[in-house]
């Protein structure tokens, strides 16, 4: 019997059914990019052409996806979270959190430089996140993304991501680079341990790295905090004044991803 393959109204081509009852048919001419609605017909060797079968409908897509660069990426982890941006590159978060868009049920291949480190689904409304399973390393990260559509078409390679993952707290601030200024009174100048002064507000200044952020105590409690400046110094008069009596400054610093260095003497 001979079996004839329709696109629609269209005769795509016809082929002879085997000894065994089995066919196939393979189009000569490639179905074009759009919806498509097969059906097929036998025809005995009488001539008798039997009614068309129900249509298969499926759709005909080589265009690949037009990859989008990745949307944000989150730092969650630590007392210093939020987005990291180029910016701010900087981060404790061996597993933040990356997101963007894409085609409703296309798949996103994540990868760090050439090594693929996971893959994710986007969903019904255009998003996907990924978090990684396995922490990264500490160092720099170049991160890229790439769509797959579900007809299996690669999109480009999106822009990369470049950011750092740094788990190395700061040295410990140095007594030598932190001052104490007394700036009010008749006698003003350097205050040194086991000092008296009658300024309440005394200028603390030092040294860090820049971008850094000092946190100043006294004893458990916070006084002020201030960013380390370009130029690796930095200076803050606390807003409050000092209660009369005995007082234990301690500072500390915290680089930009966030990581803590022990209290200084």
């Amino acid at each position: 019997n001979i079996i004839t393959v329709k696109d629609g109204d269209e005769v795509l081509g016809s082929t002879v059914v085997d000894e065994n009852g089995n066919w196939t048919y393979t189009p000569e001419k490639p179905l074009v990019d759009g919806n498509h609605s097969l059906t097929v017909t036998e025809t005995d060797k009488a001539g008798n052409e039997s009614d068309p079968s129900a249509p298969i409908e499926f759709e005909v897509d080589t265009t690949p996806p037009v990859t989008k660069d990745i949307g944000k990426v989150t730092d969650n982890f630590g007392d210093k979270q939020g987005e990291i941006t180029a910016e701010n590159n900087k981060t404790d978060d061996t597993t933040p959190t990356f997101e963007g868009t894409g085609e409703s049920g296309s798949t996103i291949i994540i990868k760090d430089g050439d090594t693929e480190i996971g893959s994710v689904k986007v969903d019904e409304n255009g998003n996907w996140t990924f978090t990684p399973d396995t922490p990264l390393e500490e160092g720099k990260h170049s991160i890229t993304v790439t769509e797959v559509d579900k007809a299996g078409n690669v999109g480009n390679d999106s822009k990369p991501f470049d950011f750092e993952v740094d788990l190395t707290k700061p040295t410990k601030p140095d007594l030598g680079d932190i001052t104490i200024t007394d700036d009010y009174g008749i006698y003003t100048g350097p205050i040194t341990s086991g000092d008296i002064t009658d300024d309440t507000t005394p200028t603390f200044a030092g040294k860090g790295e820049p971008g850094s952020i000092i946190t100043i105590k006294d004893g458990d409690e916070v006084i002020g905090t201030v960013t380390v400046g370009t130029d690796g110094t930095w200076e803050l008069t606390s807003d409050k004044p000092l209660g009369e009596g005995h007082h234990s400054i301690t500072v500390t610093e915290t680089d930009t991803a966030g990581n803590s260095s022990d209290p200084s003497d």
